[in-house]
C-alpha cells in the first residue's frame, strides 16, 4: 500500500496495523531508503518515514517493554490504540495483555489515550 501510493493518495483513510505494526517499526528505515528510487518516489511525495508515521498501531500481544519502547520512537503515543486479540488468544493472554500495558509506566494520560481517547478520536469523523 505504501508504494503502489494508497497511503498517498488516500489521505481520509485512517489505516490501522496490528500487533504494533508487526515489523514495520523494525524495518522503517530500511524501507525509507527505496524512496530514492524513481520507480517509488511518486507514490510518497512527502516521504515514507511520514506516511508510516500516520499509521495506527494496536497494542494486540505487544504489551511489553521491548515492543513498546521500538513502538513510541517510531510514532506518537496519539497514533496507538488497544488491541486484542480476542476471541483467538485465550482469556489469560488478553488479561496478561491488559495488565502489561498498566505495567509499562506510562503517564496516566498517554495510557489513557490508548486505552481510549485515541480510538475515540479515530472514529469522530470531524477530526
Amino acid at each position: 500500500m505504501l508504494f503502489p501510493g494508497t497511503f498517498s493518495r488516500h489521505r481520509g483513510i485512517r489505516f490501522i496495523l496490528s500487533h504494533a505494526g508487526g515489523t514495520v517499526p523494525f524495518l522503517a528505515g530500511h524501507i525509507a531508503r527505496l524512496q530514492v528510487r524513481p520507480e517509488f518516489a511518486p507514490a510518497v511525495p512527502d516521504g515514507v518515514m511520514f506516511e508510516l508515521k500516520r499509521l495506527f498501531l494496536d497494542t494486540v500481544l505487544s504489551a511489553n517493554e521491548l515492543a513498546f519502547s521500538a513502538l513510541l520512537k517510531f510514532v506518537a503515543p496519539t497514533q496507538v490504540l488497544f488491541g486484542r486479540d480476542y476471541p483467538f488468544a485465550p482469556e489469560a493472554t488478553m488479561t496478561a495483555s491488559v495488565k502489561g500495558l498498566s505495567e509499562l509506566a506510562l503517564p496516566p494520560e498517554t495510557l489513557h489515550a490508548i486505552e481510549r481517547a485515541n480510538a475515540l478520536r479515530l472514529l469522530d469523523p470531524s477530526t
